[in-house]
């Protein structure tokens, strides 16, 4: 059960903190097709799940006990994410580019993954082997239920879905969260 807690959390963590990724797919799925965008998207995001697994199998052998202290970056970020969107008074969204291939794209949401990147390896280095792979699992279920909610509304030729804009907002909180999960110790630990 608590592997299975854990699957879900880690995927939820990739989920949150890649809401703008899913946002750009919803708006560049019609223009540039669903196989170049899917494609695109899944790349990005299987690299950034593949580089977090290297980083954090190296710093827990590395950090050995002190890999908890790696949750101050997520906490960082989501905090930074909280000061920006209460001091924007309003976003602006310009127009989408609908040229290039689709290592274009991939360049292009592994730039807007940085978020995803900062929570995945102090969630995953903070956590033992078996856990470890739990937590892969949950973030590739959430890969494959990001590309499939932004798929389906294109099939169904409506609008993005309200979920998403709002689910944009809970980022930096997800961030906050995982940042204070890693800090403190749990099942998962390393220790």
């Amino acid at each position: 059960m608590e592997a299975l807690a854990f699957a879900a959390s880690t995927g939820m963590a990739l989920a949150l903190t890649n809401i703008d990724n899913l946002l750009v797919l919803l708006a560049v799925l019609i223009p540039l097709g669903p196989m170049r965008a899917l494609t695109g998207y899944v790349a990005a995001q299987l690299l950034v799940l593949g580089l977090s697994v290297a980083v954090s199998l190296g710093a827990s052998d590395l950090l050995s006990g002190q890999s908890g202290y790696l949750g101050v970056v997520p906490l960082a970020m989501g905090l930074r994410g909280l000061y920006l969107a209460r001091r924007a008074t309003r976003e602006e969204v310009g127009p989408v580019a609908t040229g290039g291939g689709v290592m274009a794209l991939i360049l292009m949401f592994l730039g807007m993954s940085a978020d995803t990147f900062g929570v995945l390896v102090p969630i995953l280095t903070d956590s033992l082997p078996g856990f470890r792979l739990w937590g892969v699992a949950g973030a590739l279920a959430a890969i494959g239920a990001m590309a499939l909610a932004a798929y389906v509304p294109f099939r169904r030729g409506g609008p993005a879905p309200a979920w998403t804009i709002r689910a944009e907002r809970l980022g930096p909180y997800v961030m906050i969260l995982a940042g204070l999960y890693v800090l403190s110790d749990s099942a998962t630990d390393l220790i």
